[in-house]
C-alpha cells in the first residue's frame, strides 16, 4: 500500500468515525426527518387509494347505467313491430351485456385493490403515528438524560471546586489555631517573666529589710553593754 493510499485510509476512516459521532448526536432529528419522509409517503400513497377508491364508485355507477340499459333493449325487443328492430334490439342488448361483464369485472378487481390498499394504508398510517409516539416520548427522555447529565457535571464541578476551598478553609483553621496557640504561649512567658521580676523586687525588699534589721539589733546590743 502506498503512502498516499495509507493516507486516504486514515482519512476516510476519521471522516466516517465523525459521521457515526454525528448521527449519534443527532440520531433524535434523523428520526424525525425520516418520519418526516414517511409521512409524505404516506400521504401520497393515500392519494393514489383515494383514485382507486374513486374507480370503484365510477365502475359501480357505470354497472347500473348499464343494468337498465340492458333492460332497457330487451323490453324495446319485446315491443318491436318487426323482426328487424326487434333483431337491432338485441343486438344492443348483447352489446350492453357484454359492456356490464366487462365493467363488473373491472369493478371486482377494484373492489379488490381498494379493499387491499386501504388496509394497508391504515397499517401504515398505524405504524407512522407509533413513530411520532415513540419518538416523543424518546425526545423527552432523551431531553432529560442530557439535563441529568449537565447536572450531575455540574455537581460534580461544585463538588471539585468545594474540596479545594474545604482545604484552603482547613489550612487556613490549623494556621489560625498555630497563631493562637503561640500567642497563649507567648502571654504564659510573659506572665511568668513579670511574677519573676516581682518576686526578685520582693526577695530584694526582705533582704535589705533583714539586713536593717539586724544593724538595729547589733545597735541595740552595743547601747546595753556600754550601760
Amino acid at each position: 500500500m502506498s503512502f498516499f493510499s495509507r493516507i486516504s485510509n486514515v482519512f476516510k476512516a476519521k471522516a466516517e468515525s465523525t459521521i457515526a459521532s454525528a448521527e449519534k448526536e443527532n440520531a433524535i432529528e434523523l428520526v424525525k426527518l425520516e418520519i418526516v419522509d414517511d409521512s409524505k409517503a404516506v400521504l401520497d400513497f393515500e392519494k393514489s387509494v383515494a383514485q382507486i377508491g374513486g374507480q370503484k364508485i365510477s365502475l359501480a355507477k357505470e354497472v347500473e347505467v348499464l343494468e337498465v340499459e340492458v333492460e332497457k333493449w330487451g323490453s324495446r325487443a319485446e315491443l318491436a313491430d318487426s323482426d328487424e328492430l326487434a333483431l337491432q334490439s338485441f343486438e344492443r342488448q348483447e352489446e350492453a351485456e357484454e359492456n356490464l361483464k366487462i365493467t363488473k369485472t373491472n369493478l371486482v378487481a377494484r373492489t379488490k385493490d381498494w379493499d387491499k390498499y386501504k388496509d394497508l394504508l391504515t397499517k401504515q398510517k398505524k405504524i407512522v403515528q407509533q413513530k411520532k409516539r415513540q419518538i416523543s416520548v424518546l425526545e423527552s427522555r432523551h431531553q432529560a438524560a442530557k439535563l441529568n447529565k449537565k447536572m450531575q457535571e455540574k455537581v460534580s464541578q461544585h463538588a471539585g471546586s468545594s474540596g479545594v476551598s474545604m482545604d484552603k478553609l482547613n489550612m487556613l483553621k490549623e494556621n489560625t489555631e498555630d497563631m493562637e496557640n503561640s500567642a497563649q504561649a507567648q502571654a504564659e512567658i510573659n506572665e511568668s517573666d513579670t511574677g519573676s521580676n516581682l518576686e526578685s523586687k520582693f526577695a530584694e525588699l526582705e533582704s535589705k529589710s533583714s539586713a536593717k534589721d539586724k544593724l538595729a539589733a547589733m545597735k541595740a546590743k552595743r547601747k546595753k553593754t556600754k550601760k
